[in-house]
């Protein structure tokens, strides 16, 4: 069935070329079935863009293109749709902050149908900005110029996935796509978990927020160590989590009108939070049994 497909998407391609008044077709050889079934694991589909593209640079060429990420736009009237979704345009502080407001007027309220039905109009107005990024993420997969990188932006969501319907990671979400995973998609390993501890959105899912000296929670710890980096059997222990648990204490995530761009956090003695983990970090990448699975 996929040999079939291949056939006809790249015989397509040539035939209609050939067909078209006053269209010099390509000297190029038509597409090999491996060519096909290479593009389409690199895509969310093999489309006659990127069939005209590869068949023009060539299958190496096409990759570093893709890598080196220097064209990710999108058609105008899909961008120009985004720009109306108020989570991808609105500061995620100033998203918390205005659901804290309409729930805090809401609970000032008096018992009755009016407060019932302001709550559910609050609910609704932050499952709206949930649908908008995950919306967003749809819009981008299918019309983004760069297939490869619209790939690993939904293998990377997966992989350090959040939960929107948690508190107010539906109003993080649309942050943590765009300015969390997708601008480190094609890179360093190291720099996306590190993005991924910066971001309010992981931080709140995983009860790091809430992790402080004499309330220690492990849950983030543990799975940055068991889901996101080392993995099950990679040679860690119960008292590592713990140690990291400790480190992490007091990342979390500052009050809106503290924040900036959505990424502040507490700090230790003056300096940032995140610094004694970024020491670890670079210790575990250094490691010959570790550096594989890091960098």
């Amino acid at each position: 069935m996929r040999r079939t497909f291949a056939s006809l998407a790249a015989g397509l391609l040539l035939a209609t070329a050939g067909a078209t008044p006053g269209f010099a077709r390509p000297a190029v050889a038509p597409l090999s079935h491996d060519d096909i079934a290479w593009l389409r694991r690199a895509s969310f589909g093999v489309d006659s863009a990127t069939l005209a593209r590869y068949q023009q640079l060539g299958r190496k060429a096409w990759l570093d293109e893709a890598l080196a990420d220097r064209n990710d736009t999108l058609p105008e009237p899909i961008q120009q749709l985004l720009d109306g979704y108020q989570a991808l345009n609105t500061p995620p502080q100033q998203l918390v902050e205005q659901y804290r407001d309409q729930m805090k007027q809401v609970k000032a309220m008096p018992d009755g149908d009016a407060k019932v039905a302001a709550k559910k109009a609050a609910q609704k107005d932050g499952r709206k900005r949930l649908r908008e990024a995950q919306q967003a993420e749809l819009l981008h997969a299918i019309y983004g110029s760069n297939p490869l990188k619209e790939q690993m932006v939904w293998f990377w969501l997966n992989h350090f996935s959040v939960y929107g319907a948690k508190g107010p990671v539906k109003l993080l979400a649309a942050d943590y796509e765009e300015h969390v995973i997708r601008p480190h998609a094609l890179g360093k390993f190291r720099d996306l978990v590190m993005a991924t501890l910066e971001s309010p959105a992981m931080l709140v899912y995983l009860d790091n927020a809430q992790n402080a000296k004499g309330k220690v929670n492990e849950n983030y710890a543990r799975e940055l160590m068991e889901l996101h980096t080392l993995g099950v059997g990679s040679g860690y222990t119960q008292q590592d989590v713990q140690q990291l648990a400790l480190i992490l204490t007091g990342v979390g995530v500052m009050r809106p009108h503290q924040m900036k761009n959505g990424r502040r956090f507490a700090r230790f003695g003056g300096t940032p939070a995140t610094r004694p983990f970024s020491v670890i970090a670079s210790a575990v990448a250094a490691s010959k049994k570790w550096s594989r699975r890091w960098t």
